[in-house]
């Protein structure tokens, strides 16, 4: 008797908490004009999210899913279903529309969505692309950097000195790569030498000059890189079929574009040379044998740190300056 009355108790208390526990609220917060009360699209399935207590909510899942076209809710039991292009028409005889569904098409939301929110939403497109080829890029610079660095280091010579043939010598060069790089941007310069410890860069009008050992040093000719480039990264470019009347023009449009930069480049300079001026402090890089503010301009171009220059004509001088 004791013990059915304590069961008793225990299921009064139970239905009373039952009753005491908030009733779970669904939000129809999208535009009427878009939903689809008590009908249901079959098929088509992506996912399903419980305890879901809006459209807004349930829409933003749909937006998270590249291939969503349509949600159904249903508010009873506070359950969001993604749906995408593959569904069915719609119906009212499903289990889901039985049980109150709301059908909303994107397509439609999208439409009625405030400007603001449009906008909003095409920020995070664009934001969401420039993120995607940020992530490509690296992987493409990588590519590259590491066919440059093998034809590199296969062309370098180890403790080895050039002689004669100096057209530029250029400090506080970390290595060896930054080295070619200063030469690929000048015209004269066929090989180079690099002295780590010393962090010095020399530009050679000469193939070879006369090869001697130094300890330290590194000799390379532009001739050897460029073949063993072309090798590594170049093989699959070189078997490509002949370009077309149209890469052809693509080409020679583009080419005249760099034209009309490079003028338009020139005359910018010339409204911001400061004549017989000099900017004191700030430097970082001293480059001789530069002939024009242009080639000089250049240097500070290639150089991250750079922002502004000082160009000496006389002594034909390029300083290179971290302060405006």
């Amino acid at each position: 008797m004791c013990q059915a009355r304590k069961h008793q108790e225990i299921d009064e208390e139970k239905h009373q908490k039952e009753k005491e526990k908030p009733e779970e609220t669904f939000d129809l917060d999208i535009p009427g004009s878009c939903m689809e009360i008590g009908v249901d699209y079959p098929d088509g399935f992506i996912a399903t999210f419980n305890g879901i207590s809006s459209l807004s909510k349930c829409r933003k899942l749909c937006q998270g899913e590249a291939s969503c076209v349509r949600i159904v809710a249903i508010p009873t039991t506070n359950r969001c279903i993604l749906k995408n292009s593959r569904h069915s028409e719609g119906t009212k005889v499903s289990w889901a529309a039985k049980q109150g569904s709301i059908s909303i098409s994107m397509e439609c939301v999208n439409a009625d969505a405030p400007e603001d929110e449009k906008k909003a939403r095409k920020h995070q497109e664009i934001d969401e692309e420039k993120q995607r080829k940020e992530k490509e890029m690296p992987r493409r610079k990588e590519g590259k950097e590491k066919t440059d660095n093998e034809s590199e280091d296969e062309c370098v010579l180890k403790d080895t000195d050039l002689q004669g043939g100096s057209i530029r010598r250029i400090v506080d060069v970390s290595s060896m790569e930054e080295c070619r790089g200063f030469c690929e941007n000048n015209i004269k310069c066929v090989s180079i030498v690099f002295i780590q410890d010393v962090e010095r860069c020399v530009l050679k009008d000469k193939d070879h000059g006369d090869p001697e050992p130094r300890t330290g040093s590194e000799a390379l000719t532009m001739k050897c890189w460029e073949e063993k480039k072309g090798r590594n990264g170049d093989e699959q470019e070189n078997e490509k079929p002949g370009k077309d009347e149209e890469e052809q023009h693509k080409e020679k449009e583009m080419s005249h574009r760099k034209e009309g930069k490079e003028k338009a480049d020139n005359e910018q300079e010339d409204t911001c040379v400061m004549k017989d001026t000099d900017l004191q402090g700030g430097s970082i890089r001293r480059i001789v044998d530069v002939s024009s503010m242009e080639e000089c301009r250049g240097f500070c171009e290639n150089n991250i740190k750079c922002v502004s220059i000082v160009f000496i004509q006389d002594v034909e001088r390029c300083v290179l300056k971290d302060k405006d």
